[in-house]
């Protein structure tokens, strides 16, 4: 486990850019701006509000896709959601980085990004930063994710192990893609099909999100629905993350119609057998409740 931990240490330490090089963390983080970030499951909109706002004069809009730090930033899921002794110091610095130079252009710092979902508490802490979960119907997302590939041919666990899985091509989708941190759970986990497991992930996440949202003040937090977002829902995010409303009903409308990947659609939870639809609607019930989603028939 002791190597295990040095080579992850070794990965997360690695220098993003040599500006950040004199970049620390003890630095007076005033901000004149607090930034923003955009978070959710993944399919759940990131890219759309990243191009909604990246339209504001007065902001700087990051998506995942244009840092390009896929796999040191999935990787902070991964070490929260299993909760291992690592310090994510130089990820809050990156970020820190960012949002001071959107201050020196008297700009707000936005950035959707899915991965950071669970970097809510030191985000806060560190830059008193605002945070808009962004969700959407758990089939969908489920159907999604699924399509995607997600915890698709991938081994069948016999223990709890916290360490990129070999089976994922990709060192984000290891990182990303959690698994469960109890035994119990894992034997019932690791039986699921990948409608399944989407849907253990789905609601896992949600869980995990809700429980640090628990200590935020109601000033710094705020849920949307994807589907409920229209123009008047437009304006009262403009109004919570303090940036002027720049967009028109007309321009609001155009983004909408054009939201990236909107078109893209291969197999649809219509489609799903009646296993998958019982697992779905048993391992999102909590969740999907809470947010007032139905039940797969």
């Amino acid at each position: 486990m002791k190597k295990i931990i040095n080579m992850i240490k070794h990965l997360l330490n690695k220098k993003s850019k040599n500006e950040l090089i004199n970049y620390h963390n003890s630095q007076n983080r005033d901000f004149i701006r607090d930034p923003v970030f955009f978070i959710g499951t993944g399919r759940s909109g990131t890219h759309f509000f990243a191009d909604l706002f990246g339209r504001h004069d007065d902001i700087v809009s990051y998506h995942t896709d244009k840092h390009n730090k896929h796999d040191l930033d999935s990787f902070s899921r991964f070490i929260k959601w299993f909760e291992l002794p690592i310090s994510t110091k130089n990820l809050i610095d990156y970020r820190g980085f960012y949002i001071e130079k959107a201050n020196e252009q008297n700009k707000m710092y936005i950035e959707a990004n899915a991965y950071l979902s669970f970097m809510i508490k030191e985000f806060y802490e560190n830059f008193n930063a605002k945070f808009v979960l962004t969700v959407r119907n758990p089939a969908k997302v489920v159907n999604s994710l699924d399509n995607k590939g997600w915890y698709r041919n991938i081994k069948n666990y016999d223990r709890i192990q916290p360490y990129p899985d070999y089976n994922f091509s990709r060192l984000n989708h290891s990182f990303g893609r959690i698994s469960p941190k109890t035994t119990d759970e894992l034997n019932l986990w690791k039986d699921y099909s990948s409608i399944g497991k989407n849907s253990w992930f789905w609601n896992s996440y949600h869980k995990f999100v809700f429980d640090l949202f628990e200590n935020l003040p109601f000033t710094h937090k705020k849920t949307i629905k994807i589907e409920e977002f229209n123009f008047e829902e437009y304006k009262n995010t403009c109004k919570f993350i303090d940036t002027p409303i720049q967009l028109s009903q007309n321009d609001f409308d155009k983004i909408v119609n054009n939201r990236p990947e909107k078109s893209k659609k291969i197999r649809s939870e219509n489609e799903w057998v009646e296993l998958e639809k019982e697992e779905f609607n048993e391992l999102t019930a909590l969740t999907r409740n809470k947010l007032g989603y139905h039940e797969i028939k």
